[in-house]
């Protein structure tokens, strides 16, 4: 009986699992459009105002438009991190679970065709796990791995280009030409 509960709770935070990375996915995914499009607008509506001979205007729309995109970068960052640091949480659950079922260790079978593995499931997913020994410092320690290091870097990169950008429009608009 006390195994079906465990099978039962092990099949839920397995679903929960995959739902987790996949809402890391798609924010990642929302934020990015979201920053390239503000990104655009605002370059766009920069060159059209420094066109314009709008030089007070172009400075507003620059500060707002790739502040707001700074912004943006760091709650993307954010919220992928919340999400990511709830799968890694899920995949600690989900190894201790598997050790109570058993399921960490393989059964010695008859003619088994990869007879030299220790576990049922892939080497690499105890490989990251086994030097911890908590949870928390497992979470901590991959927060900044895997797909969440892509977000990280990504929206960072972001953020760095949005704030070069500010200064070069800033600087054509306040630096006088010398022609």
């Amino acid at each position: 009986m006390k195994n079906e509960k465990l099978l039962r709770l092990y099949l839920a935070m397995r679903s929960e699992h995959v739902e987790w990375i996949s809402r890391h996915s798609q924010h990642f995914s929302h934020y990015l459009t979201l920053v390239v499009a503000v990104l655009g607008a605002t370059l766009g509506a920069s060159y059209y105002f420094l066109g314009t001979d709008g030089g007070e205007v172009t400075i507003i729309v620059a500060f707002l438009g790739f502040g707001a995109n700074i912004g943006l970068c760091y709650v993307a960052i954010r919220a992928c991190d919340r999400f990511y640091r709830r799968f890694l949480e899920s995949v600690t659950v989900m190894a201790k679970l598997e050790a109570s079922l058993e399921l960490d260790k393989r059964p010695s079978v008859p003619e088994d065709p990869f007879a030299d593995d220790q576990h049922w499931f892939p080497q690499r997913f105890y490989d990251d796990r086994d030097c911890h020994k908590k949870g928390e410092s497992f979470v901590k320690a991959g927060m900044n791995k895997g797909v969440n290091r892509t977000v990280r870097a990504t929206m960072g990169i972001l953020a760095i280009l949005n704030f070069v950008l500010l200064l070069v429009v800033d600087a054509v608009v306040l630096l006088p030409t010398h022609c």
